[in-house]
């Protein structure tokens, strides 16, 4: 992807600065660790209600990788939720998700 939006046809190609609207520093700071190191840093912890950006961040940028690692991440930080804690912060990742499908389901 990255190839592809520096050497194409695509505006950043040539542009200074690249924007990406709407993210966080401390999304973009995680985005850069993997993109140096291609891990996520042992020392992040994601919070889960927080998470969704750079999730969303890692799915626009066709960083799979990254995507595999932050929900492997997840399920094992999730382990330490008791159930009644459990259930609510699954039920916020998966309401993007949701909301996605809802809005560009044709059928």
């Amino acid at each position: 992807m990255f190839q592809a939006m520096f050497s194409g046809d695509f505006r950043e190609g040539s542009a200074k600065v690249i924007v990406f609207p709407g993210i966080r520093a401390d999304t973009f700071h995680i985005l850069l660790s993997f993109i140096y190191t291609d891990e996520l840093s042992p020392g992040i912890f994601l919070n889960p209600n927080k998470c969704i950006d750079i999730l969303e961040l890692s799915n626009r940028l066709c960083l799979q990788r990254l995507t595999n690692l932050i929900e492997k991440r997840l399920e094992d930080q999730l382990l330490c939720y008791e159930g009644s804690e459990l259930i609510p912060l699954c039920l916020k990742l998966l309401e993007p998700t949701k909301v996605r499908s809802e809005t560009t389901w044709t059928g």
